[in-house]
């Protein structure tokens, strides 16, 4: 066991006297008497040993944890991302989903409209139409309507414009064209998301390897090392007033490397598997776009298609990239009116999973590390507050001390003396300063 390198310390004139004597260190004639012989020093050193052996649990605790624990680490932050992937695919293929099922109720709408009007197949917009400048839906005006009140001045509901039979077809037409490209574009932008999900898991493969070969042997020394003079401080408890250099060296080791080894365990398993893990959601975002930008045309086709409104007409328009001047080209080519997007919170969500620093494993060997440097702190400033021995506590300790030695022959006050040393001997062996003050005032007694 190492053993500190202490310097000599003054029991009484470096004192700053604040607190009271009290129950724990003064709550019988040998803890009392300590308290008094001392000037409250062994009070207060009984007080910072409960703090010690608290820290030298947590200590311990935690070095027990780490030694066989970067296994854990590595399973952990390989689970975050096979996690991470597996959300980040979910939301892909349920945008997919929403996709198709938007591409299907579309087509439903214009579908039947096509056939009873005897327009073939052929004549129907493909997709390509819907980037062909050449195809346009042709803008119908839209007269102001006057919005008629009663006399009473109650507003009455607007007339609603009918649109224009021919302008309502090319609409539903074009619109059900540019959900379609939307569909058949998505298997490509999706593609892109498998393989960047595929990379994130062939990455934590690969590095899973890399992680095993690193060892916590060198930053949980310090560990070791505060624990044995932990157990030396508790040992010998009055050097609990020295400087405590060393200590302070073994802290700042542990503040510095455990953390940092810990966030490399965890970083060599996740980050270039995070790194894929972006890309992959980048094409899952788009397809959630996707999702929303058709699922929000067959509305307007829907709505269109039952009341055949120029308001309705100009709703849709303002959905097509065809006619709406606002527009931003995506993966692939796809191109998505401005100002519609999926629940893109999903994703992020997903892929901050793999923040290494909040995994709870790390989390919590974090948390212990700031225990210990906050105990130890503890310590520190309670060596610097002292106990003040009150006058009733001196003159009950008086009172029973002399009573040892009251009315008794030289002979049996000497025996009486050795008694009392003796036991002192016994009760303060691991506290030489301590027992050396309660024999001078046993002897002081005595006379």
């Amino acid at each position: 066991m190492r053993r500190l390198n202490l310097a000599p310390w003054i029991l009484i004139g470096s004192l700053t006297f604040g607190t009271i004597a009290h129950a724990g260190c003064c709550d019988d004639f040998w803890g009392c008497l300590a308290t008094v012989a001392t000037g409250g020093l062994s009070c207060q050193i009984q007080g910072i040993i409960d703090t010690v052996k608290t820290l030298s649990d947590t200590v311990s605790t935690l070095f027990n944890d780490l030694k066989n624990r970067s296994a854990e680490i590595i399973g952990d932050a390989r689970l975050a991302v096979e996690q991470a992937a597996a959300d980040v695919k979910q939301i892909r293929e349920k945008s997919l989903t929403d996709l198709a099922d938007a591409a299907n109720k579309a087509h439903a709408i214009v579908s039947p409209r096509l056939v009873a009007s005897g327009i073939t197949k052929k004549e129907v917009l493909v997709p390509s139409t819907v980037n062909n400048p050449a195809v346009q839906t042709r803008p119908v005006a839209t007269a102001a309507v006057a919005t008629p009140k009663t006399k009473t001045g109650n507003v009455q509901q607007p007339i609603l414009t009918p649109a224009d039979p021919a302008a309502v077809k090319n609409a539903l037409s074009q619109a059900d064209a540019y959900v379609q490209e939307l569909k058949t574009k998505a298997g490509a932008v999706s593609t892109d998301g498998v393989n960047a999900e595929r990379q994130a898991l062939n990455a934590v493969a690969r590095h899973v390897l890399l992680a095993q070969r690193i060892v916590l042997d060198t930053a949980i020394e310090p560990l070791r090392l505060m624990g044995e003079s932990l157990l030396d401080l508790l040992s010998h408890p009055e050097r609990i007033f020295d400087p405590s250099a060393q200590i302070d060296a073994d802290l700042r080791r542990i503040s510095d490397e455990i953390p940092a080894m810990l966030d490399r365990i965890g970083n060599e398993v996740a980050e270039e598997a995070t790194t894929d893990l972006d890309l992959a959601r980048k094409p899952a975002q788009q397809l959630q776009d996707q999702a929303a930008v058709a699922n929000n045309i067959a509305d307007a086709m829907q709505k269109l298609s039952n009341d055949k409104t120029q308001s309705q007409l100009d709703a849709i328009n303002k959905l097509l990239p065809a006619v709406n001047a606002q527009k931003v080209v995506a993966l692939h080519g796809v191109i998505l009116p401005a100002g519609i997007a999926g629940r893109h919170e999903l994703l992020t969500s997903a892929v901050g999973r793999l923040q290494v620093a909040q995994m709870p494993v790390i989390a919590k060997h974090r948390a212990a590390v700031s225990s210990i440097v906050s105990q130890w702190n503890k310590i520190k400033t309670q060596t610097k507050v002292a106990i003040k021995v009150d006058a009733t506590t001196t003159q009950r300790v008086n009172g029973d001390l002399n009573q040892n030695f009251r009315g008794k022959s030289p002979a049996d006050v000497e025996k009486k003396k050795r008694e009392l040393l003796d036991e002192a001997k016994r009760r303060f062996a691991n506290q030489p300063k301590t027992l050396e003050k309660v024999q001078q005032y046993i002897e002081a007694h005595s006379r």
